[in-house]
């Protein structure tokens, strides 16, 4: 069929994805795996995991919660690394054109993965194994197979269709200029008073960031002792795991070491977007970006606070007595 006047077509798609598979089986595949799922050969020596792309989740993006990568999100991490972790800089690696192409291929490994668990879905309310079991107690096995022959023929094709544009649709979304977390504004003022807000919004009610990142923001808050519980049944070993039932430690700020970036931005949008997969969540729209702001002062402020949290103002009364001669 051919083109009419305002149709996109895109050429050399292929030869694109083709260029980046042989650069990712080549530096990312016994790492990430060739699937994506993030169990390549050396993954299980690996702390933390590699990412597994086929849920479409990735740690560290500029776009709002939830939502998937930016391009650029991409692109920066293969710039940059990922600072204490095991993910290297391929800029020595890689020139522009071969760091485009293996973008294009992660997110073909990431789109492709959650299209299937989308198929799977589609067949698993009625089909899966288990469903079958018990459909048997008051259907004829041949009664299934002849429902599932009418789903193939009658329904799936518009479940094909659907699901692949429902997922294009929200990877077209991620690089769209709104859907970019940008403050609404500039960034406070690095003051004490400012980083002493942050400080009473990260131990407060309202954000509670000591909660899993301990008053002094060591990693060491409460939450990390605790059995989390899925299905109705404690995990065997105590703390937070991510999406994938890993382990996961909260960041240790004192350490100075920020795996998403150490740009008051980076802060910023790990705050307002949480982390997704892992238990960092959205504090977007819950407090003005004004105190987000000042959350970001006082956690880039930590890693040179010899005392995290006793920021003295002008003014105090320990201030007073110390400038007293």
């Amino acid at each position: 069929m051919a083109p009419t006047a305002g149709d996109q077509v895109i050429v050399g798609g292929g030869a694109l994805l083709q260029h980046g598979r042989v650069l990712y089986m080549r530096h990312c595949s016994h790492c990430h795996g060739t699937s994506g799922d993030g169990a390549g050969p050396t993954a299980e020596y690996l702390y933390p995991r590699p990412r597994d792309y086929r849920n479409g989740l990735f740690k560290f993006t500029s776009t709002k919660s939830l939502m998937r990568p930016a391009r650029a999100d991409i692109h920066r991490i293969l710039k940059n690394g990922i600072p204490g972790t095991y993910m290297p800089s391929f800029v020595p690696m890689l020139d522009e054109a071969e760091l485009e192409a293996t973008i294009e291929y992660v997110r073909f490994l990431a789109m492709r993965g959650e299209y299937e668990r989308k198929m799977v879905g589609e067949f698993s309310g009625d089909y899966s194994q288990e469903e079958f079991k018990k459909r048997l107690e008051s259907e004829s096995r041949q009664e299934i197979l002849d429902a599932l022959e009418e789903f193939y023929v009658d329904e799936l094709p518009d479940y094909i269709v659907d699901d692949a544009d429902d997922l294009a649709s929200d990877w077209e979304a991620a690089d769209e200029e709104d859907n970019i977390v940008v403050p609404s504004v500039p960034r406070i003022e690095d003051t004490p008073a400012s980083r002493r807000r942050g400080r009473e919004l990260f131990v407060g009610g309202k954000l509670n960031c000591a909660n899993c990142h301990g008053i002094t923001g060591q990693g060491n808050g409460p939450q990390t002792e605790e059995y989390e519980v899925v299905d109705n049944k404690p995990r065997p070993n105590p703390g937070l795991h991510d999406a994938w039932g890993h382990l996961v430690k909260p960041r240790n700020l004192t350490s100075g070491i920020y795996r998403g970036g150490r740009r008051p931005i980076d802060i910023f949008r790990r705050l307002y977007s949480g982390i997704n997969g892992a238990k960092m969540p959205a504090f977007g729209g819950k407090i003005p970006d004004e105190q987000l702001w000042d959350v970001v002062n006082y956690v880039l402020s930590i890693p040179f606070e010899p005392e995290p949290g006793h920021i003295q103002l002008p003014g105090d009364a320990t201030a007073a007595a110390v400038a007293t001669p």
